[in-house]
């Protein structure tokens, strides 16, 4: 059994009319549509179920679909430009793991949206994951944008990774220039100590 979102929003949660549970094995998402979940409690959908985006929003609303390293959703297909947003929430805990990246339309962009997540390093708060290998990731870092900012780092974990945005650059910046500092303090440490040797031998 599958189903489509052709318009609107479809709420997925298991205590509203439509059974999340009963939506099977495919949910699809087109242009204008977005799938929210809004049920409390987790595990609105079928770990097996997937989720092709052909356009549309999938939007977690701040609730979690699994967990680090347990699939809490199916393969997710891309074969429009979409988006995935963490919701508008308070909560900026919410973790979503894929089974795997499916088929993917060449040069299709999947926005992340409202996302609080950690860049560079991933590995604590609002997690965009999938089971299996880095490698697996094909989008090129034109393709993939967090919060309207384009680029990603894909961080291997012990049968998972994650998708995560790349630091700010003025982050990159800070750190080199701390670095440096660090450096140049130590050079001229060692040259006064240098000296002073010298002086003292004399």
């Amino acid at each position: 059994i599958a189903a489509t979102v052709n318009f609107g929003t479809l709420e997925l949660a298991k205590t509203s009319s439509v059974s999340v549970h009963a939506l099977g094995s495919l949910l699809t998402v087109n242009t204008g549509a977005t799938a929210k979940i809004t049920g409390t409690g987790g595990d609105q959908i079928f770990n097996t179920a997937g989720l092709t985006l052909a356009g549309g929003t999938f939007d977690l609303n701040g609730i979690s679909e699994g967990a680090a390293g347990i699939t809490g959703i199916g393969a997710l297909t891309l074969s429009a430009n979409s988006t995935i947003s963490f919701g508008l929430n308070t909560n900026q805990n919410n973790i979503v793991q894929f089974s795997e990246l499916g088929a993917r339309t060449p040069s299709t962009v999947l926005a992340i949206t409202n996302w609080n997540g950690i860049a560079g390093t991933g590995g604590s708060q609002e997690r965009l994951l999938f089971s299996g290998t880095a490698s697996s990731f094909t989008f090129n870092q034109s393709e993939v944008s967090f919060n309207g900012v384009s680029g990603y780092n894909a961080i291997q974990f012990s049968g998972f990774y994650e998708i995560t945005a790349v630091p700010e650059p003025s982050t990159w910046l800070g750190g080199g220039l701390i670095l440096g500092l660090a450096a140049w303090s130590q050079r001229k440490r060692l040259a006064s100590l240098t000296r002073s040797n010298a002086q003292t031998a004399a």
